[in-house]
């Protein structure tokens, strides 16, 4: 259905466009992400887990 859940406090928008612009350009070093990968029909366990994340730095990712 094509649903989208995005949210941060961090940043403006702004601040995520000159983000994104030091990702692709390679001065931004994203490597202290961590990726956690989950099945959609395990999202909501996923989405529960978001306070017990390592301050920020997790990147879940929803496999269909």
């Amino acid at each position: 259905m094509n649903i989208q859940l995005i949210g941060s406090c961090w940043f403006t928008t702004g601040d995520s466009q000159e983000l994104a612009e030091m990702a692709r350009v390679g001065t931004l070093d994203l490597s202290v992400l961590q990726h956690r990968c989950v099945s959609l029909k395990d999202v909501n366990g996923a989405l529960s887990s978001l306070q017990d994340a390592n301050r920020g730095f997790n990147n879940f990712v929803v496999i269909p």
